[in-house]
């Protein structure tokens, strides 16, 4: 538990304590869900979004890069995870926190690969979150690839008409297939290799 959590469980404990000394217990017991409510709100509007890379040694395994400079990352494409679930109290500030890890990124991004696993369901905010950052991305001719979509996701894209504009098949079931999609891609751009000239 990190200090900040330690201080504000001891703020809430102090007064709800505070709302059973001066009232009585239902008062204070009101007091305290209220004051976690506030603060559980107050968290999730600033969801903690890590650019990725992959965990040597585990082809699956992606972690974040500030924490373990050790991943490994590909020049080009900037995976990127939100640890909250998005909803309407956090879309857009996840949404700019994107663009910024995006506008960071050197070299500079050709593909965005966003893990939205944290999120089983998308409302309308949401929706024109994405639907904002795959326009900002097709500008700037950056191709968006999302991961970890679950079903109920995948229906409000469909409906909204987003995986219209993403693709389907830039949807994938987990992150390591969308960076071996984007690393074959890469391959055939590149094209085969030329033929050394016999001596």
């Amino acid at each position: 538990m990190s200090r900040g959590t330690q201080g504000t469980d001891f703020w809430i404990a102090l007064a709800a304590l505070l709302g059973v000394a001066l009232t009585n217990v239902l008062t204070g017991m009101v007091i305290s869900v209220l004051l976690s409510l506030l603060v559980v709100l107050a968290r999730s509007s600033r969801p903690n979004v890590n650019v990725l890379g992959r965990v040597p040694g585990q082809p699956e395994g992606f972690g974040d890069v500030e924490r373990h400079p050790e991943n490994e990352q590909f020049p080009g494409l900037v995976i990127i995870r939100s640890d909250a679930p998005l909803y309407f109290f956090n879309a857009l500030a996840a949404r700019a926190q994107v663009l910024d890890l995006i506008a960071k990124a050197d070299p500079p991004a050709q593909t965005v690969l966003v893990d939205v696993g944290a999120s089983a369901a998308v409302d309308i905010t949401t929706s024109d979150a994405i639907r904002e950052l795959v326009d900002h991305l097709q500008q700037d001719g950056v191709q968006l690839l999302l991961a970890h979509v679950r079903g109920p996701v995948r229906d409000r894209l469909r409906r909204t008409g987003l995986m219209d504009a993403i693709g389907e098949e830039h949807v994938f079931a987990i992150d390591a297939d969308a960076v071996d999609h984007w690393l074959n891609a890469q391959s055939e751009a590149e094209g085969p290799a030329p033929a050394r000239e016999s001596a």
